[in-house]
């Protein structure tokens, strides 16, 4: 209910939006190449995500996203999603909203900024592709019923990407974006590129290998993060 109920005040908010930027464009064609219609996609500053709060338990500390930040000792967190996706439209919380979520792609990549970008470009991409995703919005709304926390995943398991769920699959190229920028050689990069590589062209994000990666602050230790 609490997804349905987001989706609804979505759709009535009077969001602003952009199209996307030209080095945004080039990096969703490195995720996506060509199955993704770029011209279609608007990003929206959500100010109504500001307001809704979830209720999640804390994750273990096993994914990239969890080890760029600190670990928190509560063991239930409270927050607001830092972005949604409505078809076309990528909704960023006013707090996450910024112009440009990889200025000088690819010389400069600012990760955590990419890899919730290169979430939400898989559910635009689901989206694009429903035909063979079988994406709907309500089937996203769903999950987040079913599950306590629908974008937990398990790389480990005999597993084909299209048996994951639809938060998975958005947190599984999440994933393979950090990995892929902090440890490209890792046996979890090349398990997570395996995963992806029926679907999306993995290749194209070598290039992040020469490219300077900065991490969501300074003090973080990117040593060991995808091992």
């Amino acid at each position: 209910m609490r997804r349905l109920i987001l989706i609804g005040l979505l759709c009535l908010t009077g969001a602003c939006g952009r199209p996307l930027t030209e080095p945004e464009r080039a990096y969703v064609a490195d995720l996506t190449g060509s199955e993704v219609d770029a011209d279609k996609v608007r990003i929206m500053r959500g100010g109504i995500l500001s307001v809704v709060q979830f209720r999640f338990p804390a994750r273990p500390r096993v994914t990239c996203q969890e080890r760029l930040f600190p670990p928190s000792e509560e063991k239930i967190l409270t927050g607001s999603p830092a972005a949604a996706v409505l078809h076309n439209w990528i909704y960023f919380n006013r707090g996450n909203f910024l112009p440009d979520y990889v200025p000088e792609y690819p010389e400069r990549f600012y990760l955590y900024d990419a890899m919730v970008f290169g979430h939400e470009t898989v559910h635009v991409w689901q989206w694009q592709n429903r035909d063979k995703t079988g994406f709907t919005p309500l089937r996203a709304v769903r999950e987040h019923q079913l599950s306590d926390d629908p974008y937990l995943f398990d790389i480990d398991k005999e597993q084909s990407f299209s048996d994951f769920g639809y938060e998975q699959q958005g947190s599984v190229m999440e994933e393979f974006i950090c990995c892929q920028a902090l440890a490209p050689h890792s046996a979890r990069t090349d398990r997570l590129r395996e995963l992806l590589r029926p679907h999306f062209p993995v290749a194209r994000l070598e290039k992040l290998a020469q490219s300077t990666v900065i991490p969501p602050f300074d003090s973080v230790d990117l040593g060991g993060i995808c091992d």
